[in-house]
């Protein structure tokens, strides 16, 4: 059996470090393969299209091109989860 949690650790961390230096692709990918490695890494996207709008990291339109596509691969990872697992109340207590 192995344990996601580690995965999730590096994936979510690198994805606000990524963000902090400007990468949105980079932050958004690491964001869906936390999402991947556990259901709360949906969270992890909500946290940085919030942190983008208080810090003002980025202009308007960087942001408006980064939520959609931050919480579109958030997504579409938790609902390869899903579809894996068969329900998703197994995974969010």
């Amino acid at each position: 059996m192995m344990y996601p949690e580690g995965l999730f650790l590096i994936c979510s961390t690198g994805a606000f470090l990524a963000q902090r230096q400007c990468r949105w692709w980079l932050a958004s990918w690491l964001a869906a393969i936390a999402t991947l490695a556990r259901p709360n890494g949906l969270v992890v996207s909500l946290a940085l299209a919030a942190e983008a709008l208080i810090t003002g990291s980025g202009s308007r339109r960087v942001l408006g091109l980064l939520a959609p596509r931050l919480l579109g691969f958030s997504a579409a990872a938790l609902a390869l989860h899903t579809i894996q697992v068969g329900v998703l109340q197994r995974w969010i207590p």
